[in-house]
């Protein structure tokens, strides 16, 4: 039976869960970023999710009370799970699916993809979001093995592969502090390459220790910076008729154009998503993942944890506003920031660490929503016309 607890995150506006970030080997992994969100002593230390695990989980997910529920498999790594475990957990969606699917995406850092791999992701229709940081000489300078060499050419040889194998494939390009002055060289290589969709996550960490910015971390002037000149960029693409989605930008004109953003931080509630670890543990958000945010295990039922006081009490911190928050005019767009970016290590800041540059970019690119109305309709068009022309 499903809780009858109050779903209180949709009637703020918030959809409530309809997919989880599962990662099958927790934190393990086959690199060693130097900007890796994760502890040094965690990247080896997890195990793999069992086949018990997987099939409590998979059932799980279907009663969640959606049409088409997701789950994007991540880490760490989470192809070092083997591709039989991918396969193992194909086979149970079919079998306790009954013909209702499940939506399947995999964020990879693409150093095991080789044909087998791809040749099951596209024929199982999966989504493919892949790490890359744009063109070798910026991705190299962090994204390293264990040897300290360079991964670029193993990702960029896993895009021919997936492409190959007519596997859809999203970029997910993590912003450093140094790679802000390339803006210009970032936006054209990834427009280069053909990529439909990327997605900007700003990195702040820590120095180890400390409460202060890791020296690859973002400032807020260097992040607005960026944002303006990539916006600008993004706009004269699409007077071209080129149209390169980035995730931010697109939720950014949704809720101007009144539909809903695309990303959980413009939401006014936490909650669109949770996680569940390879133990089977879930939580509320995988920047999240420790004992006090712990909402429980699989076997205590998906949707019960989901909608329990405790998961309800974590998505709703973020309506915990200053007087400058609740009064600001982009508070419908950003609703005080990700929990993620109001955290410096014990430190909760009063507001998303990145506030002045949202507000510059907001204002930067607010004049330019009706040109890119225009663009998008057009672009619309041209796709119909060209449809009832074949």
């Amino acid at each position: 039976m499903y809780t009858q607890a109050r779903n209180t995150t949709a009637i703020l506006g918030t959809p409530g869960p309809s997919s989880l970030l599962v990662k099958p080997v927790g934190a393990r992994c086959n690199l060693r970023c130097s900007y890796c969100c994760y502890r040094p002593e965690h990247r080896g230390s997890d195990g793999v999710m069992s086949l018990q695990t997987l099939r409590i989980l998979t059932a799980e997910v279907l009663r969640l009370p959606v049409l088409k529920p997701g789950i994007c498999w991540q880490g760490g790594e989470p192809t070092l799970a083997g591709l039989a475990f991918y396969k193992q957990a194909v086979e149970l969606q079919k079998e306790l699916g009954h013909g209702r699917l499940i939506a399947n995406s995999l964020q990879t850092n693409g150093l095991v993809i080789d044909e087998d791999w791809a040749e099951f992701l596209g024929r199982n229709d999966f989504l493919v979001g892949l790490s890359l940081d744009g063109p070798e000489h910026m991705h190299d300078a962090n994204r390293i093995d264990s040897d300290g060499k360079g991964s670029w050419k193993k990702v960029m040889d896993t895009v021919d592969k997936l492409r190959g194998a007519d596997v859809p494939v999203n970029i997910l390009c993590s912003l450093a502090e140094q790679a802000v002055p390339q803006a210009d060289e970032l936006f054209g290589f990834f427009e280069e390459q053909g990529f439909a969709h990327v997605q900007f996550t700003p990195l702040l960490e820590t120095r180890h220790g400390t409460d202060a910015p890791a020296a690859f971390s973002l400032t807020p002037e260097s992040y607005g910076t960026f944002l303006c000149r990539m916006w600008d960029r993004w706009v004269q693409a699409l007077g071209r008729g080129k149209r390169l989605g980035v995730r931010f930008f697109e939720s950014f004109c949704h809720r101007g154009f009144g539909l809903a953003p695309t990303v959980c931080e413009m939401y006014p509630c936490c909650g669109t998503y949770a996680v569940v670890e390879h133990d089977g543990c879930v939580y509320p958000c995988d920047f999240f993942v420790n004992e006090q945010w712990k909402l429980g295990t699989l076997e205590r039922g998906l949707p019960e944890l989901l909608y329990a006081p405790k998961s309800r009490h974590f998505n709703e911190i973020r309506l915990m506003l200053r007087t400058e928050c609740r009064d600001c005019f982009w508070k419908p767009w950003c609703h005080g920031g990700c929990l993620k970016y109001r955290q410096l290590g014990p430190r909760l800041l009063p507001k998303t660490f990145f506030c002045e540059a949202y507000r510059r970019f907001f204002m930067h690119a607010w004049p330019d929503l009706p040109l890119v109305s225009g663009f998008l309709m057009q672009a619309h068009t041209d796709i119909f016309q060209r449809g009832v022309e074949s």
